[in-house]
């Protein structure tokens, strides 16, 4: 028998499906669950600088305009903004040491 109402109708999916889950108290059936673990923060989840790394940056953007140093200044830019942590991320990617430490350290 046909059923008329697309409600009703058979879609070929199954409710017995293991990936559906019913609520026992509600009777809310929800739909199956595809990505299984598969959505995540990734490696590029907090790529700017964080609170303290700003709070650092602009102490050490202070420091450097009461002691008249311009190199100070421009290093507490940087950390503000980001750009030290991305000149740092970049040349980490492109080291050749697999290890991730660099002569100083090694000796």
């Amino acid at each position: 028998m046909s059923s008329s109402n697309p409600s009703t109708a058979d879609t070929g999916a199954s409710n017995d499906s293991p990936s559906e889950f019913a609520d026992p108290v509600t009777g809310v059936v929800y739909p199956p669950q595809r990505h299984a673990g598969k959505v995540g923060y990734g490696p590029q989840y907090h790529i700017g600088p964080t609170i303290a790394e700003r709070i650092q940056g602009y102490e050490e953007e202070l420091r450097g305009h009461l002691t008249h140093n311009h190199a100070l200044v421009e290093h507490g830019r940087m950390m503000v903004s980001g750009e030290l942590k991305r000149m740092e991320r970049e040349h980490d990617m492109n080291s050749n040491d697999p290890s991730g430490q660099t002569e100083d350290k090694k000796n």
